[in-house]
């Protein structure tokens, strides 16, 4: 069961947290609240986590700071999703952030990992200015979170 006590609430679609909190928790601190609230616990999952991330060369860094609801994000994955990159930008921004500590909800992450894959960052950096999609991930949050 998820402990929701570190997502944030929104106002007009934009969360708090994402947009205005000072504490952005590390992967590692998430884990904490995701599991059972053991340290023990979140630790037992980043270890079961790398073991299957081996049989790839993966190691997963769990120190960097992550949102529990990265919109931004999210809504480049759509944008690169109408080149058909939408697979290739989120294999890139998983690795950047899981292995190279940059974070996949900072905007110099998500285009960087644009760019790398052969994809125009300003013209992704001038979509992310707009509301454009905003609205389809809250929505699409608002339809997985079940109690």
């Amino acid at each position: 069961m998820i402990n929701f006590k570190n997502i944030s609430f929104s106002i007009g679609g934009v969360s708090l947290l994402e947009e205005t909190s000072a504490f952005v928790p590390t992967g590692h601190e998430s884990l904490i609240d995701y599991t059972d609230g053991t340290e023990t616990s979140a630790l037992r999952f980043e270890r079961s986590l790398n073991a299957l991330g081996a049989r790839n060369d993966v190691t997963f860094d769990f120190d960097v700071k992550t949102h529990w609801q990265p919109v931004e994000s999210q809504r480049a994955q759509l944008w690169a999703s109408r080149f058909g990159k939408a697979e290739l930008f989120m294999d890139r921004l998983g690795m950047a952030h899981f292995t190279q500590k940059r974070s996949a909800s900072d905007r110099q992450t998500l285009l960087a990992c644009a760019s790398e894959i052969g994809l125009d960052a300003d013209a992704l950096d001038a979509f992310l200015r707009t509301d454009e999609l905003r609205e389809e991930v809250w929505r699409s949050y608002g339809e997985t979170i079940r109690e």
